[in-house]
């Protein structure tokens, strides 16, 4: 019986060990060197703010202002300064209900927008990106419009600016990828993009992101 007791003990305990990961959770315990304008101290209270149903928001480091837009079980969002965003995701592994991974798609303006993608299990040691995304590149917008000629494309191609891929991370682990190409030039834009798809979506499925369609 003593024996039987200590086994369901270590049960419980491993069971324990291995509960799923809330995004509160994850966020708090976050390093600081993740996103570098956040303290510790910031984030528990952005957290404590937003349970209190009060508007979230606290000085970062360098005196701006970082709001939590969105917490919820397994995403959340910030607004980190005026030119910075970042999305979080905890999404599902193949293999068991507990296991997941963290995808953090980070957004700068600088004015055009760019993100990164990364990856990390739930204790934040970061992953190898292949393993679950092959990002687009601008080839992949790349659409030939009914009654347009390859040599239109390309002529258009030519105005293009430097491409700049920004990303759009869902609640339900969708991806949805925009390229500026235009360097904020309107008559840039307004060649080229009828050669590009506005926007490209992937989903996340059986532990990585596939597009969609795939």
């Amino acid at each position: 019986m003593k024996r039987y007791c200590i086994c369901l003990l270590a049960l419980l305990l491993c069971m324990q060990g291995i509960r799923s990961r809330t995004m509160r959770e994850v966020f708090v315990e976050m390093p600081d060197s993740v996103l570098l304008l956040l303290t510790h101290g910031n984030r528990l209270d952005l957290v404590d703010f937003a349970e209190s149903h009060m508007e979230s928001k606290v000085k970062n480091v360098l005196g701006e202002t970082t709001r939590l837009l969105a917490l919820r079980e397994k995403f959340l969002e910030l607004e980190v300064s005026a030119v910075s965003h970042c999305q979080m995701a905890l999404l599902p592994l193949p293999g068991g209900d507990t296991a997941s991974v963290l995808c953090l798609v980070h957004t700068v303006r600088t004015p055009q927008a760019e993100s990164e993608v990364k990856f990390y299990d739930t204790d934040w040691h970061l992953l190898d990106k292949a393993r679950f995304l092959r990002p687009p590149t601008w080839r992949d917008f790349l659409v030939l419009p009914q009654g347009r000629t390859e040599g239109e494309r390309n002529q258009a191609l030519q105005q293009m600016d430097v491409p700049m891929v920004s990303a759009r991370l869902s609640e339900e682990g969708q991806l949805r990828f925009e390229l500026s190409i235009d360097g904020g030039f309107p008559e840039i834009r307004e060649a080229v993009s009828p050669f590009m798809r506005p926007e490209y979506v992937m989903n996340w499925s059986e532990g990585r992101f596939v597009p969609q369609g795939q």
